[in-house]
């Protein structure tokens, strides 16, 4: 009989501190949300992106250093590349593209998912760019669609400040 009462005081002291650490795991996501609409608002963010999403569904792991779409006020950066053995066009294995951002617009859904499109051209891109931010967590998916052809590059991974950043950029094309 002491071993049942002991038993559920372990186990209500147990769940208490579950919901405890529910509550700051929810906590701490509203601020990660707060701080990355911040960085959309500001037009100040960095994407940094672990996957890319290959024609016929595959999936390919890539180096968040070196995959990125960032913002810094008009000038918005794409760089894209694998862990290849040849230096690429930027001189990682891939392509970095710089232009000025256009047409930028934010909205949020019922849903709580955050969308942010921006129109991109320079020298080496001339593309639509479609951000969302997917609500509950910090994480996010950025599409790139080109206006002159049909290879959209889609990649999956989580939304920072600008200033918060760590990645390696190549020469731009």
């Amino acid at each position: 009989m002491i071993l049942v009462g002991l038993l559920g005081l372990f186990f209500t002291g147990v769940t208490a501190q579950t919901a405890d650490n529910r509550k700051a795991v929810r906590k701490a996501e509203r601020t990660q949300r707060q701080q990355e609409r911040q960085a959309l608002d500001k037009r100040f963010f960095m994407m940094q992106t672990d996957r890319m999403m290959l024609r016929g569904g595959q999936v390919a792991l890539v180096d968040p250093t070196t995959n990125f779409v960032s913002l810094n006020g008009e000038t918005a950066t794409v760089q894209v590349g694998f862990n290849a053995a040849s230096a690429g066009m930027n001189g990682l294995g891939g392509i970095t593209v710089q232009g000025t951002a256009s047409d930028i617009t934010m909205r949020t859904d019922k849903k709580g998912y955050v969308f942010f499109d921006m129109n991109v051209v320079g020298i080496g891109i001339s593309a639509a760019v479609e951000i969302t931010l997917f609500p509950g967590n910090n994480s996010a998916s950025v599409t790139v669609l080109p206006n002159f052809n049909m290879n959209r590059v889609t990649l999956e991974g989580k939304l920072i400040p600008y200033d918060g950043s760590a990645v390696i950029e190549g020469a731009p094309y």
